[in-house]
């Protein structure tokens, strides 16, 4: 017998006529609705059973086809919402954990979450039937078994999927059906084993409140999600002990009380009656029966109910490790649950505090602790239990990461993210809006780097952009959920206060609305992108050197002045990002989905740019950009733009040029510079400062520097002929030769090499 017959028809005892569904399709091609004779449950190929969704008004429930692209054999651009439920459970790894999990259900990527409403349920709603008491439960076969029995009952996919993703309240079906029907009552029915520990987690040291809370909360969120209607809420389960075969779920109970399943629905939905075969608590008001229940209101009456399953070994009760003391006959706190987050180095104590950012997520800090503190909130011997280490170090490893090495604390954090096969469409598609088709394989290598080599010297990513909508905070927010604790954002204050803690062992340290327009600022993010050691300072602790490996993103709408820049610098990489054209509102949250497929898409390409011999990974020439030329000519001086203006015009207005080196230049002395060309405006002294940071030659003959003549062109008043021609003016000295090439773009130098040179050396 396949898994579905023996499901559906031996276990469940459904006939083909209870399975008897009628309900309407959609027509995406022509717009037409038509009516479809189904089964409710039906069978594949592999023998697994299928669960067709549709909504209380029989509509079935569409979503966009992931797969499709327009070609044969990618199925329609629009599917039926179908769940599978598999006749053998499929184990897979938690993309976020790592850990192995049975998998009873397949999903469709894509779906929306929805109740299932059996065949009574349908029809009670179409007929506008008075509906005194509707009954929520986890499981689609559980609401049908109920409903062949005549109880009404909806089900959900899980305790925790009971409200609309976008809208954050009750599933709209579900509010209707209670709003036509009447409904007094709801009653959210869980299964029996609801209150029992987590054997896994008893093994793994992980807490065994987990596990009641999660239902201790689905109860309270949907009492608190029907609030606003005239109804009465109950928490209640099945009473696993009511029957020798011990039923967990509602139709495990019908099943055990084949023949007498009447005794069950008027126990369950007789609710002023004192209940046989289910615990029941009306909830309305408040929830204090069902923490008593749960027996989660102290750690003595929650030891008392699992005592048989727990007896002597540690656990974890909301944070705390508790272990039964045969002396004291009593459950003893081991250690306290936020000694968890303290520790000892060298000489001081501190605390891993969980800090909100601007943007929702979560930054880690340790914040120096007292140690009388600490005694006065724990008691004497909490100091003790404290992990005592001798240092601090800063070692990044994503992927055999250590939290302390050779009794020293490491700074650096645990990486979250296991590489998963899979699509990354969305990520790749975020690199090449952000670095452009010129710089997309650079990109690639930057982050590549970032997560297989973090102790490699990369630039300073700056990205400007004056429009909004750029994409330039999504990137960086996308790093952070990236690389976690191991990124943070910071103010441009940040970089000039003298207490650097909370960013020194980071990775990426992000700044948004930069203006490093501060000389000393500059420097200091100029001279930390090649340091390898930092300077730790911590208010009211002794210095300490720590190795260090920070790379800075700079983000700013200030395209040209956010930084101060020479033609000399070679550690910013500057990007000018584009707006985006088409927004996405769900953009970022398939971008966070895809971060496990984007790590295993990085593990598995080559990196474009090999290690070279300069102190960057990749060679300066190769990321310096036009954005990055237009930062540094706003950065310029007065009198060096008035003299780039001059040569500009010399070249591009006049066409005057000579050969010198056989290349076209342009020869002046520093006199006609300081007294003709700029009327003596500035001191000495400081123009051939300005001079000197300007690309030049000096003019040179056989090893010597002469005396030299040249001309500098003019327009005048023509005689002979009408209009302007060019006349010129003869300066004799020693003068700097000017080469064409660096004061032009590429266009204009090319279109200079095609005019006839006045003389030629």
């Amino acid at each position: 017998m396949s898994y579905f017959k023996k499901r559906i028809y031996e276990e469940l005892g459904a006939t083909d006529e209870d399975l008897k569904l009628t309900v309407y399709g959609w027509n995406h091609d022509n717009d037409l609705d038509y009516k479809v004779e189904m089964p409710a449950f039906k069978e594949d190929r592999d023998g697994n059973i299928v669960i067709p969704v549709y909504d209380i008004h029989r509509n079935l429930i569409y979503f966009e086809n992931p797969d499709y692209t327009g070609r044969m054999g990618t199925g329609r651009a629009m599917k039926e919402v179908e769940i599978i439920r598999y006749a053998t459970p499929k184990t897979i790894k938690d993309e976020k954990t790592g850990e192995e999990k049975t998998c009873k259900y397949k999903y469709p990527k894509g779906a929306e979450s929805r109740p299932y409403f059996p065949r009574l349920i349908l029809e009670i709603y179409e007929k506008h039937q008075q509906l005194d008491t509707l009954i929520l439960t986890e499981g689609y076969f559980k609401s049908f078994k109920a409903c062949m029995h005549g109880i009404p009952c909806v089900g959900l996919q899980s305790i925790s999927t009971y409200r609309d993703k976008k809208s954050g309240a009750m599933f709209k079906d579900i509010i209707d059906l209670i709003e036509r029907c009447n409904v007094r009552n709801v009653v959210m029915l869980y299964d029996g084993d609801c209150f029992d520990i987590s054997q896994k987690a008893l093994q793994h040291g992980k807490d065994l409140y987990t596990r009641p809370a999660g239902f201790i909360g689905s109860c309270e969120n949907i009492r608190e999600l029907f609030k606003d209607f005239d109804v009465d809420f109950y928490f209640a389960c099945v009473n696993t002990q009511s029957h020798d075969s011990y039923p967990k779920g509602l139709d495990d109970l019908l099943i055990a009380m084949r023949g007498k399943e009447k005794e069950v629905v008027d126990d369950l939905m007789h609710l002023s009656k004192p209940t046989k075969y289910f615990f029941r608590e009306n909830c309305r008001r408040k929830m204090t029966k069902v923490y008593n229940f749960f027996c989660c209101q102290n750690i003595e009456s929650f030891y008392s109910l699992h005592e048989d399953k727990i007896g002597t070994q540690e656990f974890v009760f909301k944070s705390t490790r508790y272990k039964y003391d045969h002396e004291k006959q009593t459950v003893v706190a081991i250690l306290h649950r936020n000694l968890a987050n303290f520790c000892r180095i060298g000489d001081d104590y501190y605390e891993s505090v969980l800090i909100p950012n601007q943007y929702g997520q979560i930054d880690a800090e340790l914040k120096g602790r007292k140690k009388g503190t600490i005694t006065d909130d724990f008691g004497k011997d909490a100091i003790h239990k404290i992990p005592k280490y001798k240092a601090f170090c800063n070692v990044p490893n994503h992927i055999q990461y250590q939290a302390v090495i050779h009794d020293c604390y490491n700074l650096y954090n645990k990486f979250s993210h296991e590489p998963v096969e899979g699509d990354c469409e969305y990520s790749l598609t975020l690199v090449k809006h952000i670095f452009g088709e010129k710089y997309y394989e650079m990109g690639l290598d930057y982050i590549q780097l970032l997560y297989q080599r973090p102790t490699e010297m990369l630039p300073v990513l700056c990205l400007v952009s004056k429009e909004n909508k750029t994409g330039k905070s999504t990137f960086a927010k996308w790093l952070r959920e990236i690389f976690g604790l191991n990124a943070i954002f910071v103010s441009s204050q940040d970089f000039s206060e003298n207490f650097n803690f909370h960013w020194a062992g980071k990775l990426l340290i992000m700044c948004e609305e930069t203006e490093l327009d501060k000389s000393f600022v500059m420097d200091r993010v100029k001279s930390l992108s090649t340091a390898d050691k930092l300077t730790m300072n911590r208010k009211g602790k002794d210095h300490e050197q720590v190795s260090f490996f920070g790379k800075f993103i700079l983000c700013s709408n200030n395209e040209e002045k956010f930084i101060k820049a020479g033609k000399n610098d070679e550690r910013y990489f500057v990007l000018k990002v584009h707006p985006i054209e088409t927004l996405d509102p769900f953009f970022s949250q398939k971008l966070y989905a895809e971060i496990p497929h984007f790590l295993n898409f990085l593990n598995n390409r080559q990196l474009s740019y090999p290690k070279k011999l300069d102190r960057m990974w990749f060679p300066a020439k190769d990321y310096r950009t036009d954005a990055f030329e237009r930062v540094i000519a706003a950065n310029r001086t007065k009198a060096e733009r008035d003299i780039r203006d001059f040569l500009h015009d010399i070249f591009c207005e006049y066409n005057f040029y000579t050969i010198y080196d056989g290349k076209p230049a342009f020869l002046m002395d520093f006199n006609y510079i300081q007294k003709q060309l700029l009327n003596g405006k500035y001191d000495r002294d400081y123009l051939r400062q300005v001079i000197e940071d300007m690309p030049w030659r000096h003019y040179e003959k056989n090893g010597e520097r002469p005396c030299k003549r040249f001309k500098v062109p003019f327009w005048t008043e023509g005689i002979v002929t009408d209009g302007v021609v060019i006349s010129f003016t003869q300066h004799v000295g020693r003068p700097f030769v000017f080469f064409a090439e660096d004061y032009l773009t590429d266009e204009e130098f090319e279109t200079l090499k095609k005019t006839k040179p006045e003389y030629f050396e």
